[in-house]
């Protein structure tokens, strides 16, 4: 393999320069210098790549952990650990998030229980009205909360089940 002819090579050309290094010590401490310095080079260069692993390796098991999150902050559903990721991305409060996420998933979840809520305008003026309510008595910044609200509503219909009850 190529690492088996690396270390070959590398075992050799230390072998070597430890025969000549008596016969004219300068010319060979350079090559040894040289050989160490790559040598450390690759060394250093594989730590970082096994921390490049670990890292993406530690972000593949908390996506697959995801429900774990989800259960540990006490959420039965998708839609609300999305919610309140969301407002958690605005606002770094676990507990005011985790209360707001509530209240937002209380309304949403009485809307969804009307058939067809998805497709009425009336269901998403109706929810729109009252996450907008939820947000701003939360003190979100003005300017986010429009959007938030959109977002909210679109998690609802994309993620949230009628059948979640």
């Amino acid at each position: 393999t190529e690492r088996a002819r690396t270390a070959l090579v590398k075992n050799k050309a230390r072998q070597i320069i430890n025969e000549f290094a008596p016969t004219n010590p300068v010319y060979y401490e350079k090559l040894r210098e040289r050989l160490e310095k790559i040598i450390e080079e690759e060394e250093s260069r594989r730590i970082q790549d096994a921390s490049y692993f670990n890292k993406i390796k530690e972000i593949y098991n908390e996506a697959l952990n995801a429900e774990k999150e989800r259960q540990k902050l006490g959420f039965s559903t998708q839609f609300e650990f999305a919610v309140y990721e969301l407002l958690q991305s605005i606002k770094n409060n676990e507990e005011s998030s985790k209360g707001i996420t509530n209240s937002i998933y209380s309304k949403v979840k009485e809307e969804a229980g009307i058939v067809g809520w998805k497709n009425k305008r009336s269901s998403e003026k109706k929810l729109s009205i009252s996450i907008y309510d939820i947000l701003s008595e939360n003190r979100y910044p003005e300017d986010k909360t429009n959007e938030l609200t959109t977002k909210i509503i679109e998690l609802a219909k994309g993620t949230y089940d009628s059948t979640e009850r």
